[in-house]
């Protein structure tokens, strides 16, 4: 079976060939071939039959159509299938127009449609016309079929010659400013080349480091040449030359032998401390720090960085952790040792406070709660913000509470004066004037009380009169104001007229009186009282 379907397709082939080889065949493109008669099977190397039929009539109406043709005609004509109908589509009339600035003529073609025949129909057809300039886009904007007449170059060697050709010739100058550039660059890669296996001084590196040229610090592999080259760089002066010198010895030598080398050079610390600040390497800037000996620099830093927590148990849990390994195990900062132990039980304290009066603020109905509410929260506030939070909201706590103003004193060995400025304060806001008379009154001799405050009574009527309180209260505190002259100042200033009466008849001031008395509402209460003063002859007067 297989031989006998091979000889079958010799035989076809032969058929093929045989056919292909007669003088009727034609060419459907040629408007004056007859189209010969072939058999409806018979395949031509062209068309078959009834294809060459469709072309015949094709062709003749085509030659009907050219003979009304006119050269000056710029109607479109219509487009016809090969079967002779009209396919609805038009086309421009294309015809030979002259170049302006050549005496060639060039030919205008249109693009191929879809319905044109299959390519092998048009392998065999030569076109009579001369080459044409073909573009994707057409020389007029309403182009349907992309049909353009074009004046570019007819090859791509002449594009590229009149591409690569100048405008004008250069001049003697630029020749001779060209070469010298290529002199200079040859001499430049000649010492690159040089200089690649060769050790320059550490001076001479030192400067193209400064300068920003190309250098290489890997050729130095003594200890004597790369510390001379750590000398040179830090005697320069150059912050980036002596940072890039630590970080090759860092790199090159032992961890210990690095340190003990750069610790001699106190220039080359500091820039390597200011180099590691600036990247924020802070674990290995406090580990380096402890190395060199400079252990309280190393605590303060590790304590800054617990600082830098934002949630208040974070912030205690690195500055518990911080006091155990940085400042207990060092004897040398006892004293700063105090200070991280206060600040951490004071950190506890307020988040203990915190945590209960949040609770309570949240169900207040009445209280201090509700006509003072709270504005911020308590942790992270300092030592004397917490004692006047504490002097606002837990004023009557016993000593014991861990809220109590007085066991904050008392903890926290808060002075005297810081606490009764701060106590004055918060009563003052909140108009506790019993609480303000029980914090300025002392016991005496013998047991006897007696008003008395360490800041002066001065400072107790500024706090008072900033807080807005009554004339009587201050009247009442501006009579322990020993000198006169100082308390019938402050007492005009503030315009409280019963101190200023009692001071100036304490200091038989008859003038002086009759002058105040004019200052006064006439028929007030204190112009009647100097009236009655002035009516006492049992009164002696210094004028």
């Amino acid at each position: 079976m297989a031989s006998r379907s091979w000889r079958r397709s010799n035989e076809d082939d032969d058929d093929y060939w045989g056919m292909t080889s007669k003088k009727s065949l034609t060419n459907p493109f040629d408007f004056d071939d007859d189209v010969t008669d072939f058999d409806d099977n018979e395949v031509s190397g062209w068309l078959t039959v009834s294809r060459q039929q469709q072309a015949s009539e094709l062709s003749k109406t085509m030659k009907e159509v050219a003979k009304n043709f006119e050269p000056d005609d710029s109607d479109s004509i219509d487009l016809i299938s090969w079967d002779g109908t009209k396919t609805g589509v038009e086309i421009k009339s294309a015809r030979y127009r002259p170049n302006d600035n050549s005496t060639s003529w060039q030919a205008v073609s249109t693009n191929s449609q879809k319905s044109s025949p299959t390519p092998s129909a048009f392998s065999g057809s030569t076109s009579t016309y001369p080459s044409a300039g073909h573009s994707r886009t057409s020389s007029q904007g309403n182009n349907r079929y992309g049909v353009s007449v074009t004046s570019e170059p007819s090859s791509i060697s002449e594009a590229v010659s009149a591409a690569v050709v100048p405008k004008k010739p250069p001049t003697a100058t630029e020749v001779s400013k060209l070469e010298s550039q290529v002199k200079m660059l040859q001499r430049s890669l000649e010492s690159a080349r040089s200089d690649r296996w060769s050790v320059l001084s550490p001076e001479m590196t030192i400067k193209r480091v400064i300068a920003g040229d190309p250098y290489s610090l890997e050729l130095y592999k003594s200890l004597s040449d790369k510390l001379a080259l750590l000398d040179e760089a830090v005697k320069s002066h150059d912050g980036n030359a002596i940072i890039a010198v630590i970080l090759f010895l860092k790199n090159s030598l032992k961890k210990t032998l690095f340190i003990k080398e750069l610790n001699k050079r106190p220039d080359a610390v500091n820039q390597y401390l200011h180099y590691m600040k600036g990247h924020y390497e802070l674990i290995e800037m406090g580990e380096f720090l402890r190395n060199i000996g400079r252990i309280e620099e190393a605590a303060m830093l590790k304590y800054k960085q617990a600082l830098g927590f934002n949630q208040a148990e974070d912030k205690l849990r690195n500055l518990q952790n911080c006091l155990r390994g940085q400042f207990k195990d060092n004897w040398s900062l006892s004293e700063s040792t105090e200070y991280v132990e206060d600040h951490c039980a004071l950190l506890e304290r307020q988040i203990a406070i915190e945590k209960n009066d949040s609770r309570d603020a949240k169900d207040a109905q009445f209280g201090v709660f509700k006509t003072t509410p709270r504005v911020a929260q308590l942790p992270s506030m300092p030592a004397i913000t917490t004692l006047f939070y504490c002097c606002i909201y837990h004023y009557d706590k016993p000593e014991n509470s861990i809220s109590s103003p007085f066991s904050i004193r008392r903890d926290f060995k808060l002075s005297e004066n810081q606490f009764l400025y701060t106590a004055l304060t918060a009563r003052a806001k909140l108009n506790e004037w019993r609480d303000i008379e029980t914090l300025l009154t002392g016991k005496g001799w013998f047991g006897t009380k007696k008003m008395k405050a360490s800041i002066g009574f001065e400072k107790v009527i500024d706090i008072l009169n900033k807080m807005n309180a009554p004339k009587e209260i201050l009247d009442k505190y501006l009579q322990h104001i020993d000198d006169t002259d100082q308390r019938l100042s402050i007492a005009m200033k503030l315009q409280c007229p019963k101190t200023v009466i009692d001071t100036l008849v304490q200091l038989k001031d008859r003038q002086q009186l009759l002058k105040y008395e004019k200052r006064l509402p006439p028929r007030s209460a204190e112009a009647i009282r100097i009236e009655t003063i002035m009516r006492n002859s049992n009164m002696k007067w210094k004028n």
